[in-house]
């Protein structure tokens, strides 16, 4: 009997041990992100053997958001950071995020990217005089470069192709398979920018207002006029309103866009008066594709207000 219960012991502490080693074996490496469109690029590039940490959660906002004491502590788990480039978070938080964990590579996924300058883009793109005085006397060293490349699909490539170097180089084991995942995602931005150039033709070179400056790329890219409404996280004056306003009247637009990670307030007031209505966008919904396809739709719209 006691050989018996032995035996039977021995077994389960094998069993244990067994799942113990599975558990080990199966943890997966993780790396960190700074926003949730990036953990949808990762994810089409690794698939599921990775996992990706996003440091801003739904709702955060990329210019102010601070990271948690908990957000911190987990950072100590990452092999790698993918940084987007260029947006206030990163610019702020980096060396912070760093600190946490020295051992961390910190890989920019914006390389070879050609930023847009915040201040040119804005003189270039507002066609009204009055808009184009207030702009000039603002104070243009905050925010260089317009940060939101990851709602372009021909900048959304490069940012792939920079994922995919990255995670080669500390998983290579994973770099045949994550190359094929490379080269079909690649071929659905083709796609999108296909399918967008088609839907926005009509809305070519038509004039649009939007709370914060996300859509810079793709406006640039589609030919169309973007006019924000704050500036350097700032809020427009009460003649700033007045400029846009009349300058929304003049053109006929009767769209203000919006997104839920900045208040909505002078949007609507400018919907008020130009008797028009405030459109709801979310530039960072972790279904890029999903993205894309809202703003071909929203834009078309644009088209037709003139």
């Amino acid at each position: 009997m006691n050989h018996l219960l032995s035996a039977i012991l021995a077994l389960f502490l094998l069993a244990g041990f067994g799942c113990q080693q599975k558990t080990k074996t199966e943890q997966k490496p993780i790396i960190t992100v700074s926003l949730i469109p990036q953990k949808f690029f990762v994810d089409q590039i690794a698939g599921e053997w990775l996992d990706v940490n996003v440091m801003i959660p739904p709702g955060g906002n990329p210019h102010t958001y601070e990271p948690t004491p908990l957000q911190m502590k987990a950072l100590s788990n990452s092999s790698a950071y993918l940084l987007i480039g260029q947006i206030t978070f990163e610019t702020s938080w980096m060396d912070k995020l760093v600190s946490v964990n020295p051992d961390m590579k910190v890989f920019d996924t914006s390389e070879g990217v050609e930023f847009i300058s915040e201040e040119a883009w804005e003189m270039e793109a507002e066609e009204n005089e009055h808009l184009h005085a207030e702009e000039a006397g603002h104070d243009h060293h905050h925010h260089a470069y317009n940060p939101h490349i990851w709602l372009s699909p021909n900048l959304v490539k490069i940012q792939a192709d920079n994922i995919f170097k990255a995670l080669s180089e500390l998983y290579p084991d994973y770099k045949d398979k994550m190359e094929q995942n490379l080269n079909r995602f690649k071929t659905q931005c083709d796609s999108v920018h296909q399918q967008l150039d088609k839907q926005l033709k009509q809305a070519n070179g038509t004039s649009y207002i939007v709370y914060h400056p996300v859509w810079t790329y793709l406006a640039k890219e589609y030919g169309l006029h973007q006019v924000s409404i704050e500036h350097n996280g700032k809020e427009a004056t009460a003649d700033k309103l007045k400029n846009i306003i009349d300058f929304a009247n003049e053109k006929n637009i009767r769209i203000v866009f919006v997104q839920k990670e900045f208040s909505n307030a002078q949007a609507k007031t400018i919907a008020e008066q130009i008797k028009g209505r405030v459109v709801s966008m979310n530039p960072l919904d972790y279904n890029w594709f999903n993205t894309m396809k809202e703003f071909g739709e929203a834009f078309q719209m644009v088209g037709k207000q003139e």
